[in-house]
């Protein structure tokens, strides 16, 4: 049976995947993730924060979570020393009243406020591992990302449809397209025609995929060759590709151009006036000290 490593490995390389992709999704420098796959987890900083950056890549390529985790522990808990069964058993209640002793001597002799610190003191310690633990997930809810703030400003700048009884203007200004701040575009607007936003996206090889309507996160994860997806929203679509020459998409039944070549993360917001285009800007990698 393969190791854990190169189990990840041999899978990130199905998937037409580099380093520096996962380590793009995930936040954890390509150097540790070679480790990884190397199973050489000396190089990153203790298990606890090993297996963490496991549970992430093994998310990123879809895999079950549950099965890489337990895979991890058997792995791990056989490079542990075996427990010494000839050492002497303790004398547990000796132990546990002379802890007490010396936690009240800590705290001014009290032994039940000693008792209750020392309580509360473990407390605060699990919820900071699960903190860590699930720090995407607290990230998420608590701060805000520059992307959604960029999908929430062109939802609020598409004007609102208009009834489907009342003819069509076609005196007076244009009215203005609303797009993105200038800097962030690498291509001009696509026109689309049709009320609301209908998107299909069609994969002709594996391609990492994110897709949000309205500012709601409707699909995360893989498609591989000859999936699709077809989405349709009132105002906004926002797509982020991990290789965006696996992506063929309509918007409003009009083809739009390639995204960009193929291994290349790209980003697309689609609305009823058309479709920008962006290559997103590397998030940097913060390593764990």
């Amino acid at each position: 049976m393969p190791t854990l490593g190169h189990r990840l490995a041999t899978e990130r390389l199905r998937q037409s995947l580099d380093l520096q992709q996962v380590s793009t999704v995930t936040r954890i420098s390509p150097r540790l993730l070679r480790a990884i796959e190397l199973d050489d987890f000396e190089q990153l900083p203790g298990r606890v924060f090993a297996r963490n950056f496991v549970r992430q890549y093994a998310h990123v390529l879809s895999l079950n979570e549950a099965d890489v985790l337990a895979q991890f522990d058997r792995e791990q808990s056989a490079d542990e020393p075996a427990a010494d069964v000839t050492r002497k058993p303790k004398n547990y209640s000796s132990g546990f009243s002379l802890n007490l002793r010396a936690l009240a001597d800590v705290f001014g002799g009290n032994t039940l406020t000693s008792f209750f610190t020392f309580v509360i003191t473990i407390g605060v310690c699990a919820a900071g591992v699960w903190a860590f633990e699930n720090w995407g997930t607290v990230r998420a809810h608590v701060l805000p990302s520059p992307r959604k703030t960029l999908v929430a400003q062109v939802a609020k700048s598409v004007p609102p449809k208009q009834p489907v009884s009342k003819p069509a203007e076609t005196t007076g200004p244009a009215k203005q397209a609303a797009v993105p701040p200038p800097g962030e575009l690498d291509s001009p607007a696509i026109p689309a025609s049709g009320a609301g936003v209908h998107v299909l996206v069609a994969a002709s090889d594996s391609c990492w995929t994110r897709i949000t309507a309205d500012g709601k996160v409707l699909f995360t994860g893989m498609l591989n060759a000859g999936e699709s997806r077809e989405i349709n929203a009132a105002s906004v679509v926002d797509l982020r590709a991990g290789n965006a020459g696996a992506l063929a998409l309509k918007l409003n039944g009009s083809d739009i151009p390639p995204l960009g070549p193929k291994g290349q993360i790209r980003s697309v917001i689609l609305t009823v006036d058309g479709a920008h285009v962006r290559t997103p800007t590397p998030e940097p990698v913060s390593e764990p000290l």
